[in-house]
């Protein structure tokens, strides 16, 4: 079978869609010679796999390893369009059929990932594509399907505060030769918890060391938390984002500062919500470093990033008036179509 396909998205092949969107264009396909089919088919597909090995303790080294491995997968959208159904031939010529596909709203975003912790090594991809498949009928005939990538971005629906919000951490420091409490109180005052994808982060800090003690400093930092879900377990994967670390100068023993941290998130770090298999989530941490033999104090504070879900799809569903209805000037004549297009 000589079939020619050539897939056209009305977006720039690299851009992102956006849950909720629509998904359209239009596929040209040629054939070169007569094709027996029984189907032509334009589908959206949208799918999660997860592969999970856990390596096993083996004490014994002539014995060979058995490892375990988990498989799961999870369909977000599996949506066809037919566009011929019956046996046929199909002559010899150029052809074309356009599609549209909306994107539904509570899906995760289009990743990839591959990385080990410990006894776990992990294979993840979520991926979305449009595809057209040419089904033949017959025991040696073969179907035919060609695909088009599709990227889906982030789209968080806020569950956290998207005004200030302030989370506190104490910590007493105990000593064995004086009767004194001795506390390090942090307070961060975060002026949204819900952060769009490459904005920026910004946490007022209040730092008060009630101890005889010298605090180096109090450092800031964004962690990345991946959560892979297996058979009612959950496997935490913990990186730091390391360009997002900043750090205070030195803390005086009784002193009290104000501190404005704030960096920027990198484009990539987004938050990964609405699967089963996996999520992808961040966490401030606040980190005030006491000498030894003490235990460094730390306040975690949660965020989400990625574009707000609902006023995206707000801006799409109402979109804003024209000018015309705007000033109220009524709708605009045939007349002044003709100048525009000119």
């Amino acid at each position: 079978m000589s079939v020619l396909c050539n897939i056209n998205l009305n977006k720039p092949p690299e851009a992102p869609y956006l849950p909720g969107e629509t998904i359209s264009g239009i596929i040209r396909y040629t054939i070169r010679e007569p094709m027996e089919t029984e189907k032509i088919i334009i589908s959206l597909k949208g799918m999660g796999h997860l592969k999970i090995i856990h390596r096993q303790s083996n004490h014994n080294k002539n014995r060979i390893s058995n490892n375990r491995t988990y498989i799961n997968d999870e369909v977000y959208v599996d949506n066809d369009a037919v566009i011929h159904n019956g046996n046929w031939t199909v002559p010899p010529g150029d052809y074309e059929a356009r599609f549209a596909f909306p994107l539904p709203l509570n899906i995760p975003p289009s990743l990839k990932y591959s990385g080990y912790r410990g006894r776990y090594r992990v294979y993840a991809y979520i991926k979305y594509y449009v595809r057209i498949k040419f089904e033949r009928s017959g025991l040696f005939s073969f179907s035919k399907h060609f695909r088009k990538k599709i990227i889906v971005a982030s789209s968080v629906a806020p569950r956290l505060p998207m005004e200030p919000c302030e989370y506190t951490k104490s910590r007493n420091l105990i000593s064995f030769f004086s009767s004194k409490t001795r506390t390090i109180h942090l307070k961060g005052n975060i002026l949204s918890s819900v952060i769009p994808h490459g904005g920026k982060i910004q946490i007022e800090c209040d730092i008060h060391n009630d101890t005889n003690l010298d605090l180096s400093h109090v450092e800031v930092n964004l962690t990345q938390v991946y959560t892979f879900k297996i058979r009612f377990r959950e496997i935490p994967f913990y990186d730091d984002v390391k360009p997002c670390y900043t750090k205070s100068q030195a803390i005086e023993r009784g002193a009290k500062h104000k501190v404005l941290f704030e960096f920027n998130v990198p484009l990539g770090c987004v938050s990964v919500e609405h699967s089963d298999l996996l999520s992808r989530e961040y966490i401030v941490t606040i980190t005030a470093k006491v000498p030894m033999p003490y235990r460094n104090v730390k306040l975690s504070i949660p965020v989400q990033i990625g574009d707000n879900m609902i006023i995206q799809h707000q801006e799409v569903v109402e979109p804003p008036p024209t000018y015309w209805e705007a000033m109220r000037e009524g709708e605009k004549d045939d007349n002044d179509d003709e100048n525009e297009k000119e």
